[in-house]
């Protein structure tokens, strides 16, 4: 898969909850001992509950940004993260948006 592919190179359709689930489970096992928390739909999803959801939002520490994106980076057989915008995905079919999110003070 090349790193300029985007939503719009996969099939259309929206990730299943089994979809989410996956890119949850990547992401736990990509982070290994990184402190992150797994927010939002995809936090529901992962307990069971029917909400539709596209993406996995996930937390991390003020200032860990870079770093995590940088580990997912290199996580190619999981995620892709584009050069230009930094978006990232999990290679699923559709891909599963992956979202980022740093507190505005330390937690």
């Amino acid at each position: 898969m090349s790193t300029s592919a985007g939503p719009s190179s996969y099939s259309s359709g929206k990730p299943t909850p089994d979809d989410v689930r996956a890119a949850s489970s990547a992401l736990g096992y990509c982070l290994g001992n990184q402190i992150y928390g797994i927010v939002g739909g995809g936090a529901l999803v992962l307990l069971g509950s029917a909400r539709e959801t596209e993406d996995v939002d996930f937390v991390v520490p003020q200032g860990e940004t870079k770093n995590t994106r940088s580990i997912l980076r290199k996580e190619t057989t999981y995620f892709e993260v584009q050069a230009k915008t930094n978006h990232t995905y999990y290679k699923s079919t559709p891909p599963v948006e992956i979202e980022i999110l740093a507190p505005p003070r330390p937690f």
